[in-house]
């Protein structure tokens, strides 16, 4: 069965000087997937003209017109006049404060212009499709900004607005699944999850689905698996030396990111050998996970207590159902059986917590 053509995705871009602009233009263009709709060096008529051309996406510089903060101004205002086009803001250095503003004015990726082009478009790909694209330490500014933040609306009334049907739909959007697979996997229409959406936002007080995921990501009531950002939603860079870096940076939030380190200090990947900061890196990642185990076992002794045995059935093939899903190796594991100790591979995926 052959393929249909590919999308073409459209981009306007708007930087601060014409020779910037001009230079980002022409190096986003010369990937085919992209047509590069306008390009403005400055913010005079880019409401207008977004809300003309409806652009799939909008690369624009934060320090437009001269001001850090304007590019986030800008990208709260294109969402009002052209909501269907993602923002990414463009950044000399990630700095907190701008990150965090970014993604409060709706803005979908933030990216840093030392990356490459080819980092870059993927940026674009990934947020054409909805999807969101932030790097490790984006992402802990705007967990720390929830948690400084404490907003009481999540806390005091957590999913119990929420149908057992919008939870779906919430935990796939903060595992970074677009609409359409969302739809694809809950078998229902683009059209109708873009309905639960809006009732989403409308009873949890956000205002798009970056606000969304990291309100998930840091509530404890929420149905997200903070591995599972690892593998979708996070960037683990190609590249060893780096992809280092960014587990170190990592590793205080992710028990995966402490096994690869142990697994990049083992095999000399990205670094020289240095067996004792492997073992060291393994013992860590087995103590968090044992953590995490016997926290698993307590809360299930403890619920054992409050269901009866149809329950406590019921219980398990649910457990069983999902793994055979969404974790077969461990789901095809008979008890007591020995698993066999195999590498896990670098994951390399980008930012899916629109």
């Amino acid at each position: 069965m052959m393929e249909g053509p590919q999308r073409t995705i459209s981009v306007l871009v708007a930087d601060n000087t014409r020779m910037n602009t001009d230079l980002l233009a022409d190096a986003v263009e010369r990937n085919p997937s992209f047509q590069i709709v306008r390009s403005i060096a400055s913010d005079t008529h880019l409401m207008q003209i977004a809300s003309e051309l409806q652009p799939d996406v909008a690369v624009i510089s934060a320090g437009l017109g001269d001001e850090s903060s304007r590019g986030c101004e800008i990208a709260r205002k294109l969402r009002a006049a052209s909501p269907s086009t993602n923002a990414i803001l463009l950044m000399d250095q990630p700095h907190r404060a701008v990150v965090v503003d970014a993604f409060r004015a709706g803005a979908r990726g933030v990216f840093c212009r030392v990356g490459s082009v080819e980092e870059l478009c993927k940026c674009i790909d990934r947020v054409s499709r909805g999807q969101i694209w932030a790097g490790c330490d984006e992402i802990k500014y705007i967990l720390d900004a929830l948690v400084q933040s404490n907003p009481p609306r999540l806390e005091a009334l957590g999913t119990s607005l929420l149908s057992p049907r919008e939870l779906e739909v919430v935990r796939r959007v903060a595992e970074g699944l677009s609409n359409r697979e969302i739809a694809d996997q809950l078998k229902l229409s683009q059209h109708t999850i873009k309905n639960y959406l809006f009732r989403i936002f409308d009873k949890l007080g956000v205002s798009n689905r970056a606000e969304l995921i990291f309100m998930a990501f840091s509530s404890p009531t929420m149905p997200v698996n903070p591995n599972t950002q690892i593998s979708s939603s996070i960037r683990i860079p190609e590249d060893d030396v780096a992809a280092l870096e960014w587990c170190g940076n990592a590793a205080d939030m992710f028990t995966d990111a402490q096994f690869i380190l142990g697994q990049m200090y083992r095999d000399g990947r990205g670094t020289e050998k240095d067996l004792v900061a492997a073992y060291a890196w393994f013992r860590i990642a087995e103590t968090t996970s044992r953590k995490i185990v016997q926290a698993c076992l307590e809360a299930c002794i403890q619920l054992k207590l409050r269901l009866n045995d149809a329950e406590i059935a019921r219980a398990k093939r649910r457990a069983t159902e999902w793994l055979s899903v969404n974790s077969p190796d461990l789901a095809s594991n008979k008890p007591g059986r020995k698993t066999r100790d195999t590498p896990i591979p670098i994951r390399k995926s980008i930012a899916k917590v629109s």
